[in-house]
Formats: structure tokens, C-alpha cells, sequence
């Protein structure tokens, strides 16, 4: 549905950073709105501003960063839990508890993200990206396709 949509809900370029930064706050703020405690409805404001915020992004992006990014977002989904455990292991924060403020949350969020972004990434260019271009020469002879679509 949201695909259909994407032409009407895509703002205009410059909105796009700010849209992403609000958009981001607000996740922080609600603690990152979980369906699964409060429901669908009461998390229809974040539902709209993510569905906003997204197509503007990709819309207004580097196609090259997209697709660097785009590829870099699984391995952050693979590694993030792991970075997690790492960082309880050594002391940084702990888990759960009501006793953390919102500041500490968003601080370990950052810190997270930030971390496993810099491990898939250099995964990304390390491991996959040669296995990628190995694949494709050896069993199909050709190079990884070059993607600079811009409208």
C-alpha cells in the first residue's frame, strides 16, 4: 500500500534531513513505539511520520549511499543483538530496568547503531562486496551492475 502511496507522501528535498532528524526524536522519545505493548492506533502518528519520512529520504538520496546503505542494513540487523551482549558484557550499560532515563536510552541507541553500522560496513566492503564480484564473474561474467539512476 505504502508503495502506491509513495509518489504523494515523498516531501520535497528539503525537507528531507529535517523530516529524518524529527522523525528520529520522536522514535527516541516514544521509546521507539512498540506495537506490541500499546497497538496500532496509538502509534498512528509514528506509522504516518515513518511512512513520510522514508520515501522522502530514498527520493531525495544518493542512489550509490542508498544502495551502500541499503546493503549495509542487514548486516546491522545481524550484528546488532551481538554488539549488545558485547557491550552488557563489558559494563558500558545494562539492559532493561526503569531506573535507565531516556537520555542513557537514546545514548546506548546511538552507540548501538553507530557501532553495528561500522561493523556491517566493514563487512560490507571487506567480505561481501569481493565475494559479490567473485560470484558474478565466475559463474555469470559480468561485472557487479553500476546503478547511477537519477531522475
Amino acid at each position: 500500500m505504502l508503495f502506491r502511496l509513495r509518489d504523494r507522501l515523498t516531501w520535497q528535498r528539503s525537507a528531507a534531513f529535517p523530516l529524518l532528524v524529527l522523525t528520529s526524536i520522536y522514535l527516541c522519545i516514544s521509546h521507539f513505539a512498540a506495537f506490541e505493548l500499546n497497538g496500532v492506533l496509538a502509534n498512528a502518528a509514528m506509522i504516518l511520520a515513518i511512512a513520510i519520512a522514508m520515501p522522502t529520504a530514498f527520493e531525495h538520496s544518493n542512489q550509490r549511499v542508498a544502495n551502500f546503505l541499503g546493503d549495509v542494513s542487514y548486516g546491522v540487523y545481524l550484528v546488532h543483538v551481538l554488539i549488545i551482549e558485547v557491550l552488557i558484557s563489558l559494563g558500558w550499560f545494562s539492559y532493561g530496568g526503569s531506573s535507565q532515563s531516556s537520555s542513557s536510552i537514546i545514548w546506548m541507541f546511538v552507540l548501538v547503531l553507530s557501532l553495528s553500522t561500522i561493523v556491517a560496513a566493514l563487512f560490507e566492503v571487506a567480505i561481501q562486496d569481493p565475494i559479490d564480484r567473485w560470484r558474478r564473474q565466475r559463474f555469470y561474467g559480468v561485472p557487479a551492475p553500476q546503478t547511477d539512476i537519477k531522475k
